[in-house]
């Protein structure tokens, strides 16, 4: 669902009635299904967040990532020893982003966030001390620390940053705040005050 992000597109991969792709990975059989899609004009993806275009060049978009769900596919046993073997963060969206073109940071980390929710990351090494800081946490990072909405630095000054933010969290939040405020939330909430700085 990170890849076709659009509910139909969801739903032609799974089947209407079951789950066979999610069981059983059929490149042919999703292939039919989107280029069926395709020539009746259906959106296959949404714009929630961008799906890179370049890679895809001399062939429809879909079809790239199609092949490309059959490379983690096939990799599936390689990735699952990986994951579970460094239980980190930051060791999965590396793992995503050298070892598949087309699934860099952003997606990276959006993978990582989901097999934490489903237990195949658990209580990750890391949790509380790297987040993923893309463009909106660090425009959100800018705006905190009083600098230029697209001042750029490193990914290490960004972490140190956002630590702190963390280790500052503890004297703002709620009671009926949950145990878990981790980086993620601080990756998140930076995200969120970039939107709001630029209202």
């Amino acid at each position: 669902f990170r890849t076709f992000n659009v509910y139909n597109s969801f739903a032609a991969l799974v089947g209407s009635h079951n789950c066979q792709f999610i069981h059983k990975w059929n490149e042919k059989a999703a292939m039919t299904a989107f280029d069926e899609k395709r020539a009746r004009n259906e959106t296959l993806f949404g714009n929630a967040y961008l799906i890179a275009n370049s890679l895809a060049t001399g062939f429809p978009k879909h079809q790239f990532y199609i092949r490309l769900l059959t490379q983690v596919w096939e990799k599936r046993n390689y990735l699952l020893a990986e994951i579970t073997g460094y239980n980190s963060i930051e060791h999965t969206v590396k793992l995503f982003d050298k070892t598949f073109k087309g699934y860099g940071g952003f997606l990276g980390y959006e993978f990582a966030m989901d097999l934490q929710m489903v237990g195949i990351l658990q209580n990750p090494v890391d949790q509380y001390t790297w987040g993923n800081p893309g463009p909106g946490a660090r425009r959100g990072l800018n705006f905190i620390f009083g600098r230029e909405r697209n001042h750029r630095q490193n990914i290490q000054k960004s972490l140190t940053e956002m630590r702190w933010l963390l280790d500052e969290s503890t004297y703002f939040l709620e009671p009926h705040i949950p145990e878990g405020f981790d980086m993620r939330c601080i990756e998140n909430g930076l995200c969120e005050t970039s939107k709001y700085a630029s209202i």
